[in-house]
């Protein structure tokens, strides 16, 4: 009987070591998962964004870039993007947004900084530059 518990004890002690060393693997493994589809997640709602303001710059009822950068600024609404980082252009920057005709083509480019979790725990202030461009002809 005390071989029985003597053999219990190793097999415990045997499965400590095998956590402790597979443990930290899992973990990291876990934190790289959540980490990956948070920056998916802001790239999807930053290309979205962007589509959605290219959508809106197009229409003959739009008169300013104002009301492009607002509708970029809703459509990515569990983002914080700020409207500096949103840039309209109009046949790549050759003509001005008011004087935009049909056919012409209409870019709206928004760019969004991702910070990930394990940056912000350790202190560091490392952060990812996700952008997304959507362009369309002028109705």
């Amino acid at each position: 009987m005390a071989s029985t518990t003597k053999s219990r004890r190793a097999k415990n002690g045997q499965n400590l070591v095998e956590f402790a060393l597979i443990g930290p693997a899992l973990v990291l493994l876990l934190f790289g998962l959540l980490e990956g589809g948070r920056l998916i997640y802001q790239y999807n709602a930053v290309n979205h964004a962007a589509q959605e303001g290219a959508r809106h710059g197009v229409l003959a009822s739009t008169s300013s870039v104002a009301e492009v950068r607002t509708r970029a600024i809703e459509a990515g609404d569990p983002l914080s993007i700020n409207a500096g980082n949103i840039d309209v252009e109009v046949n790549n920057g050759s003509t001005s947004f008011g004087d935009r005709e049909i056919g012409d083509r209409l870019a709206v480019t928004v760019g969004h900084d991702f910070t990930p979790i394990v940056a912000v725990i350790f202190g560091s202030s490392a952060s990812i530059h996700v952008s997304g461009t959507s362009e369309l002809m002028v109705e």
